[in-house]
């Protein structure tokens, strides 16, 4: 099942709110704030998609996320760290959740072709301008 929606999901920290609005603006058309009591965000991700998603991505560094990620997808479901953790941090999965074909992949600039990711994201940005400006914002980490 293919998720229909782009959803973001923020860490709960209490300045989420300027991370979310900045998402919507880059085109997210979901965003769960974490930080409200309550809040389960796989829940609502397979609530949004009808089902697990695909793929998620975690960019936030924290290994808590990284398991939330994992959680959200299917059994073939593909997750990508950009996020770095600390040294030394690690996390775990089921292994049964895994057999199946479940991906937890790490990428860092581009996975190391960054001259080749730069082109590429310029002829996509000549094709459809995408919105960059907003991300040079000051938006607290």
């Amino acid at each position: 099942m293919t998720c229909p929606a782009r959803a973001s999901v923020r860490q709960s920290q209490p300045q989420g709110a300027p991370w979310l609005s900045l998402a919507r603006e880059l085109g997210a058309t979901e965003t769960i704030d974490v930080s409200v009591a309550g809040v389960n965000p796989v829940a609502l991700v397979h609530e949004i998609c009808g089902g697990s998603a695909d793929f998620s991505l975690d960019c936030t560094g924290y290994v808590s996320v990284l398991r939330q990620a994992a959680d959200s997808v299917g059994m073939r479901g593909t997750v990508t760290r950009i996020g770095g953790a600390p040294a030394g941090a690690s996390f775990s999965l089921d292994h049964m959740s895994t057999l199946w074909g479940k991906r937890v992949i790490g990428t860092l600039g581009g996975k190391g072709r960054s001259a080749s990711l730069i082109n590429a994201l310029i002829k996509l940005n000549k094709q459809e301008p995408v919105p960059l400006r907003p991300a040079d914002r000051d938006v607290p980490a």
